[in-house]
């Protein structure tokens, strides 16, 4: 089952919400602002590369030597959650 990628309304709730750390808060803006400039001009890549980079290290603080393998999960928890 394909999940759906976050809007960035969504990541940002999601990084608002999990990340604590204001140095992870900057990485994540750091990192959407550079795949939204690799994407170029195509729109839809912007979208979705940036809402991925405002995620890409959502589970860093909770599980920093297994970073990125519980972005999934938190993900669609936070969005049952929130009834999405």
């Amino acid at each position: 089952m394909e999940q759906k990628r976050p809007t960035r309304q969504e990541a940002l709730e999601l990084s608002t919400n999990i990340m604590n750390a204001h140095s992870c808060a900057k990485h994540a803006y750091a990192v959407e602002g550079v795949m939204r400039y690799i994407a170029g001009n195509e729109a839809r890549m912007k979208r979705s590369g940036g809402s991925s980079g405002l995620i890409h290290d959502l589970d860093y603080e909770s599980f920093p030597i297994n970073t990125a393998r519980r972005q999934a999960e938190i993900t669609e928890r936070e969005r049952l959650a929130r009834g999405v």
